[in-house]
């Protein structure tokens, strides 16, 4: 609150909760995928199978459960192309053939007996 210069909690509806938590995990595996490239300045690395996965309580037993919510393969001639400042996350996740989880929020997890491959 801007004129007693506290910070209060507001509570967000659920929709923008999962569409928040969706476009952070969508962002968190491109974002690894260009700061890997990134960094190999030698281009010693031609491609990468990524998988995100979150790890929290399942409902049904009570136990840590390890959940995958993408998989994604990438090489290095095609991904560093892209114009990651006007990209949409889901939409190149897409592109790239990756498997997505349809409800990250809700901790649906992605069928990975398939895998990933690079382009």
């Amino acid at each position: 609150m801007k004129a007693s210069d506290e910070i209060s909690a507001t509570s967000l509806p659920k929709k923008d909760q999962k569409e928040r938590y969706a476009d952070a995990v969508y962002e968190v595996a491109l974002r690894n995928l260009h700061e890997i490239f990134e960094a190999d300045r030698a281009a010693r690395i031609q491609t990468i199978a990524l998988t995100v996965a979150s790890e929290g309580l399942d409902p049904a037993t009570g136990l840590q459960k390890r959940t995958s919510l993408v998989a994604v393969a990438a090489d290095r001639e095609s991904f560093t192309t892209f114009d990651l400042a006007n990209i949409v996350p889901l939409a190149t996740l897409q592109h790239l053939g990756a498997s997505i989880s349809k409800n990250p929020f809700e901790m649906i997890g992605i069928d990975g007996s398939q895998g990933v491959r690079g382009v």
